[in-house]
């Protein structure tokens, strides 16, 4: 009886360097997601792809984990100045 051992090959997202499955391939690339292949081929209609010559993977992962504080500015308290039909200044207060 004799074992064969079947080599795994990781794929890597020509776009964003996602680890991938063969689903998505476009010009003998491999992409993780159609967002990524639909990324490529408008950049590749327009004759962009001089993109991918900036660095090896370029794209940005849309797996990463949002950070948290991101958006932690549109928390905050606000106070705008509206003009009013009098020629005057009403303050507006927004806050969370």
């Amino acid at each position: 009886m004799s074992k064969s051992s079947a080599s795994l090959t990781l794929v890597m997202c020509a776009h964003c360097g996602d680890p991938c499955n063969s689903q998505y391939v476009d010009n003998s690339l491999t992409f993780c997601c159609n967002g990524c292949r639909t990324v490529y081929n408008i950049l590749n209609e327009n004759g962009l792809c001089d993109y991918y010559n900036l660095n090896e993977m370029p794209g940005i992962s849309m797996r990463d984990e949002i950070r948290l504080s991101k958006y932690d500015y549109l928390e905050q308290y606000h106070t705008y100045s509206i003009p009013t039909s009098s020629n005057s200044l009403q303050q507006l207060s927004l806050s969370s």
